[in-house]
């Protein structure tokens, strides 16, 4: 059963959505798994091009699934997963044989005010102030 769009006077197909919802989200598990086994990020040049290749996409469905499903977009997302990866770092310990710096050069960032900056904006605090925080 089709429905008009009311807001675009398009029919709209319900079943094509849902296909297009379950497609989505096994976008976003490959994208999750790239940055989250594959370590993709640590590549401190990783760019959609590349994400796309290895997905073997293009650049215009990567983008369109980080925007709308991860709400935000690539660099946000790129700098997002290696503050994640940081935090894993200094939660086992890392911290305690190499400095915040050689960390966040490790996990991707390129420079000490990017991985500050990013640090921040994801956890709304600094990198050393988290560590104070969490007793790290």
């Amino acid at each position: 059963m089709t429905e008009l769009d009311s807001d675009q006077n398009q029919i709209v197909d319900p079943i094509a959505d849902l296909a297009e919802v379950k497609t989505l989200k096994e976008w976003i598990v490959k994208i999750n798994n790239l940055f989250d086994i594959e370590e993709v990020c640590k590549n401190s040049n990783i760019t959609v091009t590349d994400l796309a290749k290895i997905l073997q996409t293009n650049c215009n469905m990567v983008s369109k699934v980080i925007n709308q499903e991860f709400k935000m977009n690539f660099n946000d997302l790129v700098n997002q997963k290696c503050a994640e990866a940081i935090i894993e770092q200094l939660h086992q310990g890392a911290h305690s044989c190499n400095t915040l710096l050689g960390i966040s050069l490790d996990c991707g960032f390129n420079s000490k005010t990017t991985f500050n900056r990013a640090f921040k904006k994801y956890t709304n605090t600094t990198p050393k102030r988290y560590s104070a925080i969490n007793q790290l």
